[in-house]
């Protein structure tokens, strides 16, 4: 049983050589520009990201849900455009298909 007992002593030290904490690395050189803009991306999403989830927190008393109704079937939008190729766009083409015949 001694043994067993020093192993998991051994088991539950860290690897790390003085035993202390970690200091965080400071940049010896400034950021360049790609990762400054990478920097400023990730903190708009992340602030984005957290008014959504705090006013759907005060909304539903629940986090954000992906799967919710709204977010599977968005409001549907109509524009002249669309309508017409969805209705009409197929004998169009088919019809120019058979003109150029």
């Amino acid at each position: 049983t001694n043994k067993n007992s020093n192993f998991i002593k051994a088991a539950g030290k860290s690897n790390t050589k003085g035993g202390g904490k970690r200091r965080k690395y400071n940049r010896k050189m400034p950021l360049s520009p790609s990762e400054k803009a990478l920097l400023l991306s990730r903190r708009k999403r992340n602030a984005t990201y957290e008014k959504m989830r705090l006013t759907s927190l005060k909304k539903n008393q629940a986090p954000p849900s992906i799967w919710s109704f709204d977010s599977l079937f968005p409001d549907p939008v109509f524009d002249e455009k669309s309508v017409r190729e969805d209705l009409f766009g197929t004998k169009e083409r088919e019809e120019e298909l058979n003109k150029s015949r």
